[in-house]
């Protein structure tokens, strides 16, 4: 047994101690700073948010959070606000914000013509955003609004419907960065 360790190189059991010693610490470093978790909602998440916060936040009309949004034909239409958490939660990764917009029909509710949905993602996600994915979701005359309230989640591939580039500068960070809408980039709260 002497003998065959005397044959092994040096520089061989050098190597071995070494490639020890750094998956050590790596598995240190993957205890002391873990992975990011990435947030991914599901469609019941997204039909979960239909929480309302505020009275103030259903049959909203013109502009009283002095967004000045890009999108003026919007002023015209009724806007229900909603969330997945109350006010008095702390807004986390995962929290989701939606804006349901009808038609005015004097004064009441008409048809649904969209829903904007934001998620709170995980941190680095989105910094240009406040690590906000933004959705648009056209109204559907195929899904069942009884059973998702809120439409359907779009697939992360749809990038002109969800994702943080195409539809987010277009005109919702331009508005949810401005000064008006508060440190948590939501103008309800």
């Amino acid at each position: 047994m002497t003998q065959k360790l005397r044959s092994i190189p040096v520089s061989s059991v050098a190597m071995v101690l070494a490639l020890t010693t750094l998956t050590c610490k790596q598995d240190q470093r993957a205890v002391d700073h873990p992975p990011k978790q990435q947030i991914h909602i599901t469609q019941n998440d997204l039909d979960g948010a239909t929480l309302v916060v505020s009275p103030k936040d259903t049959g909203i009309t013109g502009d009283p959070y002095f967004a000045n949004y890009p999108d003026t034909s919007i002023s015209g239409k009724i806007r229900d606000l909603h969330a997945s958490i109350p006010t008095s939660d702390s807004i986390v990764a995962g929290s989701i914000f939606v804006r349901r917009i009808y038609t005015n029909q004097n004064g009441a509710r008409g048809r649904l013509l969209n829903t904007t949905v934001m998620v709170k993602r995980e941190p680095g996600f989105f910094p240009a955003g406040s690590d906000f994915e933004f959705m648009r979701i056209p109204f559907d005359s195929l899904t069942d609004y009884t059973r998702h309230p809120n439409g359907r989640l779009p697939q992360v591939s749809e990038t002109t419907c969800r994702g943080s580039d195409q539809i987010a500068f277009a005109s919702c960070v331009t508005c949810h960065m401005k000064p008006q809408s508060g440190p948590d980039r939501l103008f309800h709260r």
